[in-house]
């Protein structure tokens, strides 16, 4: 019986070491093909991480947030329209809020009387190019100027329902076309020249009386007489003139205030 039996063992060793030897190339076979699968779910997991970060918190967001600067106390509240007009170079913001120049955010009387129109949505963070991150609130505040070299923009909304207009300047033809008066010829007075007879010895105008002024004023005696042309009197001329359509002009430089409306 011992024979037999050690004689079906040394048979049945060699299907022994078969199967094990399949069986060492079927779990190999199963590493090959589970590691890229591995490697696989381990990519998709990692970069589905990432990807939900990169959404819920993108760049741009953050580093907008991080140069917010937090509201500032100034005491008491003012009205936004007195805010803007000591600080021309501030912006409005949805929420009653004003942008100052330098990055500061402060509240108005606009948003201390709608409790800083907190709707349930977000305000947004406003740049100081007027674009806004975040927030289904946030406005757009740039703004062009018109006419001539600049365009005019529209401006940001308050929470009372005005919109501020940006000024600009605008390029007007200024038109200086005129009629003018040309003198052709001026006005000049024509002097009436007479022949006359003058005394030698007083110098007196005798013309027409000669020997009755000798006679009488110098007792018949006298050197003489002499004749000259000399003027007795003017004729008036008026200038002549024409009318002329002089056309002219220039551009210019107009600046139109910006305004709440």
């Amino acid at each position: 019986m011992d024979d037999k039996k050690e004689a079906t063992d040394i048979k049945d060793a060699p299907a022994a070491e078969a199967n094990e030897a399949g069986t060492a190339v079927k779990g190999k076979t199963r590493r090959k093909f589970l590691m890229p699968l591995v490697l696989c779910a381990a990519v998709v997991v990692v970069a589905g991480i990432f990807g939900i970060r990169a959404l819920v918190t993108p760049a741009s967001l953050t580093e907008i947030t991080d140069k917010t600067t937090p509201l500032a106390d100034l005491g008491s509240v003012k009205p936004i329209e007195q805010i803007l007009e000591e600080n021309p170079d501030a912006v409005a913001n949805n929420d009653g809020t004003v942008t100052l120049a330098d990055g500061t955010v402060v509240n108005s009387g606009d948003a201390a009387a709608d409790g800083g129109n907190d709707n349930g949505s977000g305000a947004g963070a406003t740049t100081n190019d007027g674009s806004t991150a975040g927030g289904s609130n946030g406005s757009t505040n740039a703004g062009n100027s018109t006419g001539g070299d600049n365009t005019g923009g529209g401006g940001s909304s308050t929470g009372s329902g005005q919109t501020w207009h940006e000024g600009y300047n605008e390029q007007v033809w200024v038109d200086t076309s005129h009629w003018e008066t040309q003198v052709l010829r001026p006005a000049y007075d024509e002097p009436v020249m007479e022949d006359r007879t003058f005394c030698s010895d007083c110098g007196a105008d005798i013309t027409g009386m000669i020997m009755e002024h000798i006679n009488t004023v110098h007792g018949g005696i006298s050197s003489g007489w002499y004749n000259k042309y000399v003027q007795v009197g003017s004729i008036h001329h008026d200038a002549i003139t024409q009318d002329t359509w002089v056309t002219g002009g220039y551009w210019a430089t107009v600046w139109h205030d910006g305004y709440w409306g």
